[in-house]
């Protein structure tokens, strides 16, 4: 069928994920004919369907429906395939981690300094 940049976005979008229109079908819980019937235009999904869609793909609707949004979104999605959501929250997660680990260890010096003046200052007075 003509015009169907949402077919073409919804398979652009399991490809990247690398999914098969039955491994899709089962997340969305829908069958696999579906799948093909959204992706070669002889069908559209309903509203609540395109809303899981959007959602496990983590692209806002009309990204969905327009070419041209899609395609921009191509494009910056090669840039910025390193920052998405999990990236960032691996990320943190690392960095969380590190402080942990780091503030304990300032912890344990401040204490051992603390308590070396302390030795210091009752020998001494």
């Amino acid at each position: 069928m003509k015009n169907n940049e949402l077919g073409e976005n919804i398979y652009f979008l399991r490809k990247r994920k690398k999914l098969t229109q039955e491994d899709f079908a089962k997340k969305m819980k829908i069958s696999n004919k579906t799948i093909s019937k959204w992706e070669t235009g002889y069908s559209i999904p309903k509203f609540d369907d395109l809303l899981k869609i959007s959602k496990y793909f983590n692209v806002p609707i009309n990204v969905l429906i327009n070419k041209e949004l899609l395609d921009n979104y191509k494009i910056k999605s090669k840039f910025t395939r390193y920052l998405s959501f999990e990236y960032i929250k691996y990320f943190l997660l690392i960095v969380l981690n590190f402080l942990k680990i780091y503030s304990l260890l300032f912890l344990f010096c401040f204490l051992y300094i603390l308590l070396l003046f302390l030795l210091f200052r009752l020998l001494f007075s």
